[in-house]
């Protein structure tokens, strides 16, 4: 996960620099320096203007600052859910795509695992509970197509209890 986190570091780095991060900064402050000027409002057409290109360039170095911090926030979660011990209980659902909305619910399952940056689970329907509230149909006509519902939710002391619904994957064919 080190890895992870320190090719998120480089990727964002080179996001900085492929953006213009650091040009845009210093663009700012001499714009801003411009605008506080005598004269600066003689022709207000171009004062405005100046304004407006003030304005984008504090959008455009908030949004990768913003970036920045989530990404420093996410590092210190996943470090402190690592070193409390937490983990993850992720729910599926498989669903088998039928026509229009009428989907076949095939079961579910929630694994628990430890923190990790990224998860790949691997399972087959018989690894599935399926229970009376489910809908299928029991129909396999048609072109297989399968796709997934699923949620996470971390497990511990520092994380809420809060499942996060991660909607539905594509539609997968068989």
């Amino acid at each position: 996960m080190a890895n992870k986190l320190a090719g998120l570091d480089a990727f964002l780095g080179d996001s900085a620099r492929l953006f213009g991060l650091e040009a845009k900064r210093a663009s700012l402050r001499e714009k801003e320096a411009q605008s506080g000027a005598d004269g600066f409002w003689d022709d207000t057409q171009k004062a405005q203007a100046q304004l407006k290109e003030i304005n984008d360039l504090k959008k455009s170095v908030d949004m990768l600052d913003g970036i920045g911090r989530e990404m420093e926030d996410f590092r210190v979660h996943f470090k402190l859910a690592r070193d409390a011990g937490e983990q993850a209980a992720i729910k599926v659902k498989l669903f088998k795509d039928g026509w229009w909305f009428f989907d076949s619910n095939k079961g579910e399952k929630t694994f628990t695992v430890n923190t990790a940056g990224s998860y790949e689970l691997a399972f087959t329907e018989k690894d599935l509970t399926k229970n009376k509230d489910l809908l299928d149909d029991g129909s396999d006509k048609g072109d297989t197509k399968y796709f997934v519902k699923w949620g996470f939710k971390r497990i511990g002391k520092v994380s809420t209890d809060a499942c996060v619904d991660k909607g539905r994957t594509p539609k997968i064919p068989l």
